[in-house]
């Protein structure tokens, strides 16, 4: 039985809160603003995984519903799964780099000071979860970035170079979905119309 509970995530990276909940980017960037946040496209994964799973209808539009969502969930899913092996493999990476160095614990205690707290609240399910993984890794990857620039084995140039590269993948996976949402709305409306249920 699916469940929803409030997820408390600790989250480092300020610009990556922003595009997790929307209302927490600072005014000047919401004007800048057009992919949808994480916040939205969970709720979106979690209309897609219920509606692909009912195994009752209550009418003709329940079952069509569940059909589309059906269809569309596993290329959702691979969508963050792409994104999500691309980074884990990238995070072991640069997490064994880091760990080379002398006394980066110091560095890694001192910026996990600096985390924010972000409460979430979700629908537990695969999909969901596999979003939550990637929002995490996001954050792990340039958490690692950091302490290599903190102690000097990268440029500031450099970090923000890749923190920009990371950053663009987790929204290109968000645009992706967004895009995934509109095939969603567009195949519900044309079947529901050529049932004339409108």
């Amino acid at each position: 039985m699916m469940e929803r509970k409030q997820l408390n995530l600790r989250i480092n990276d300020q610009f990556l809160i922003g595009e997790i909940d929307n209302k927490l980017h600072s005014e000047k960037l919401i004007h800048k603003h057009h992919v949808t946040d994480a916040i939205n496209t969970i709720k979106y994964l979690e209309i897609l995984f219920t509606s692909s799973n009912l195994k009752r209808y209550k009418n003709k539009e329940h079952y069509i519903k569940h059909i589309v969502a059906k269809s569309l969930l596993p290329k959702a899913e691979e969508i963050i799964r792409i994104q999500k092996d691309e980074f884990s493999s990238h995070y072991e990476h640069l997490k064994q780099t880091v760990s080379e160095i002398p006394n980066y614990k110091d560095i890694y205690n001192h910026i996990n000071n600096e985390n924010k707290k972000i409460k979430i609240p979700v629908l537990i399910s695969p999909v969901v979860m596999m979003m939550i993984s990637l929002i995490t890794l996001t954050d792990n990857i340039i958490k690692q970035q950091r302490i290599l620039y903190l102690c000097g084995e990268i440029s500031k140039k450099d970090f923000y170079s890749n923190r920009r590269v990371v950053l663009k993948k987790f929204s290109n996976v968000r645009l992706k979905l967004h895009h995934n949402r509109k095939e969603y709305s567009e195949k519900l409306s044309t079947l529901i119309e050529k049932k004339g249920m409108q």
